[in-house]
Parts: C-alpha cells; sequence; structure tokens
C-alpha cells in the first residue's frame, strides 16, 4: 500500500475509532492485534495493513471496509434514538445498530422482498397530541392485525410483514431501547437482559417513535420545541394503547371480577396475559376510568403486592433465544443462494465466521440439506 494511501486509511481507522469513544487498546483486542501500539503505527501510517486486518478492523469498528478506504461516507449515527441511552457503549450500539439496518436493506434489496410500508403520523402540536396519538393507534391495530392480545403477535408482524429490523442486544442494566429510520428502513434495539414483558413494551414504545419519526425524530426542527421526557411520555402512552386494547382489557375484567370487584391477584394474572407489566396495566386501568391515580399509586407502593407480582411472574423471566433476527438470517441466506452474497460475506453479515456459519443457520432452522434443495430447485427451474 503507498505512503500516501496508508496515511488515508490510518486517518480514516482513527476517525472510526473516535467516533466509537473506543480507545486503542481495546481495538486492538477486538480486531486480533497483539498489542495497542500496533493500532498507534496504523493510524499514523507507519504500518502496511493486510487485506484481513483490514476486514477485522472494519468489523470492530462497525463500519464497511469501504469506508475505511475511503470510497464510503461514514455513517450517520446520529439517527438513533434512545429511550434510555446507556452510560458505557452507546456509541458502539449506534453504529452497530445504523450498520445492521443498512445490511438488512440491502439483503432486501438483493432478495427483491417488498415489505409493507410502515405508515408514518403527524404530531402537529402540545394541544392536540394525544389525540394524534390515539388516532395513531386506531390506525394501527386495523393496519397490523395485532389480535387480542397484541404483545404476543406484535413482534412477528413487524419483522415478517413491515420488515422493521428487531435486533437484542445485552444493553446493562442503565439502557432499554433504541430505534432508527432513515432510507435503509426501521430497526429497534431491545435490551436482550430486560425481562419478557419489559422487552414487549419497548418494541411497542419503539414502534412509535418509528411512526412519528418525520414529526418528532431526531434532528427535526419541530422535536426541538418538545421536552424529550413529554415525547417519552406520549410514547409510553401509545404503547400502553397499543398492547392493552381497551374493549379486550374491559372484557378481561369483567369475566374476572366478583360483583364489581377485582383483586389483586387477578389483575396481575390480566397484566401476565396481555405480556405486560403489572405497572403499564394500572395506568391503562387508570386511562380507561377503573382505577383513579390514587388507588394504581397505592397498589403500586404496596410490597405486599409487588411480591405477589414477582412470584406470579416466576420463570417467565427468560431471555430471547436468539440474538439475531430469524428473518435476517433468511435473508442473508436466500440471498447467498441466489448468488448475490458470497458465503464468506453472509458469516460477515451474521457476524460470525464460515466455521461457525453452519451452526448459526443450525439455529435457525437452516440446514445443509435445505441449501441443496434450494440449488437443486434453481437449476430444475
Amino acid at each position: 500500500m503507498a505512503d500516501v494511501a496508508k496515511n488515508e486509511v490510518g486517518a480514516r481507522i482513527r476517525e472510526a475509532r473516535e467516533r466509537l469513544n473506543m480507545k486503542q487498546k481495546k481495538l486492538a483486542k477486538l480486531a486480533g492485534f497483539s498489542h495497542h501500539q500496533q493500532i498507534s503505527a496504523i493510524e499514523q501510517g507507519q504500518r502496511d495493513i493486510r487485506a484481513n486486518e483490514l476486514m477485522r478492523l472494519a468489523s470492530a469498528l462497525h463500519v464497511e471496509m469501504g469506508v475505511l478506504l475511503g470510497t464510503q461516507p461514514f455513517p450517520d449515527t446520529h439517527l438513533v434514538q434512545w429511550r434510555e441511552r446507556p452510560e458505557e457503549g452507546a456509541d458502539e450500539s449506534e453504529a452497530r445498530l445504523v450498520q445492521r439496518a443498512k445490511r438488512f436493506h440491502h439483503l432486501l434489496e438483493m432478495t427483491e422482498a417488498r415489505p409493507q410500508t410502515l405508515p408514518q403520523f403527524e404530531i402537529q402540536d402540545r394541544a392536540s397530541a394525544e389525540a394524534e396519538a390515539q388516532r395513531a393507534v386506531d390506525s394501527l391495530i386495523k393496519q397490523l392485525d395485532l389480535g387480542s392480545r397484541p404483545a404476543a403477535s406484535l413482534q412477528k408482524i413487524l419483522e415478517s410483514e413491515f420488515h422493521v429490523l428487531i435486533w437484542f442486544e445485552d444493553l446493562g442494566s442503565d439502557g432499554s431501547a433504541a430505534c432508527t429510520h432513515s432510507e435503509h428502513g426501521n430497526a429497534i434495539l431491545v435490551n436482550s437482559s430486560e425481562v419478557p414483558w419489559r422487552r414487549n413494551f419497548d418494541i411497542a414504545h419503539e414502534l412509535f417513535h418509528l411512526v412519528t419519526w418525520n414529526s418528532l425524530g431526531p434532528g427535526n426542527p419541530r422535536s426541538d420545541d418538545w421536552n424529550q421526557e413529554e415525547i417519552e411520555r406520549l410514547a409510553n402512552t401509545f404503547a400502553a394503547t397499543l398492547l392493552l386494547p381497551a374493549e379486550e382489557v374491559r372484557a378481561e375484567l369483567y369475566a374476572r371480577a366478583d360483583e364489581g370487584k377485582i383483586d389483586g391477584t387477578d389483575l396481575i394474572g390480566i397484566a401476565v396475559d396481555f405480556g405486560v407489566s403489572t405497572e403499564a396495566l394500572l395506568w391503562r386501568l387508570k386511562t380507561l376510568g377503573f382505577l383513579k391515580y390514587a388507588q394504581a399509586k397505592e397498589l403500586l407502593d404496596d410490597q405486599g403486592f409487588r411480591q405477589t407480582d414477582r412470584g406470579q411472574r416466576r420463570g417467565r423471566r427468560h431471555s430471547p433465544k436468539r440474538q439475531l433476527p430469524s428473518t435476517f438470517v433468511w435473508l442473508a441466506f436466500l440471498a447467498c443462494m441466489k448468488g448475490a452474497l458470497s458465503r464468506s460475506r453472509m458469516a460477515e453479515y451474521l457476524e460470525t465466521s464460515l466455521v461457525e456459519l453452519p451452526l448459526l443457520l443450525e439455529e435457525h432452522d437452516i440446514s445443509e440439506k435445505e441449501e441443496r434443495d434450494y440449488q437443486e430447485t434453481v437449476v430444475a427451474f
């Protein structure tokens, strides 16, 4: 590599690293270098870079190789909106989410998939915000056809019919969820360490941000007039309304009530049945007029009620079985079978090695036999 090229590539590697607030020592470890001084030498243009090293650096920095070579621009990670931004690792999580969204969009193009378009709803001002959010929920409930228990079907419908990329990642105890919306489509990042009912709510909450992105998304002048807490409260109301449809909640309350009264255990059971936290249910009941604010708060402050809630949810705190979305894996597989994506590139997209690729495919119910059957079908046609 010529000295000028080495200097340019080294400078772009340094810029990519600094964009992530990453130290040379960490990059060296992630990219498989024995010492951070090797990274320093590369960034200063004092050391040649082999192709496999450049590939490892691009992977560690969550950019395509073209970015480091100067043939592609740096991605705009400011297009990520957080619910609760982690104190550590947020820059890397944002870069990963944007890269994954772009790759997902690329896979959709290569496989000629035609997903439904996720609608956009206008939120004009504070005075009409709640009414406009309610109209958005009503419209989405009809369009998405989520059934009587929306939490059970929301993720699957968003992934399979609207091709919203939903990715689970361990964000630690101080990170919740994030999303991004661009010409590359829609993506949601969910904290895999959260309990299932919180993850359900996070997906619905982030859906609000996606469908109101043009009004309240990052960088939108209109959103600058809002307090972020106001937007988050609106998103919470939207999520609760989507996951707890009024008619279904009323029907469940009446079915469990005894002489017009319902006890705390039944309330917890309803929350579990709808796949939401008991807190979300109580505030929804307050909105629907079944509880007063003081009653909801009294229950939430009752330690015995809290203990019963934890007891009824024991054994339900499972983590997502798969970190990689199955739709993402299947599209990568189909793109490879169509010859649009090499096997090594498929492994890169799926963030694994060629050696581990067959095992990953099997985890998503894709076997070597299916590869052969697909290839034979293509030949037969």
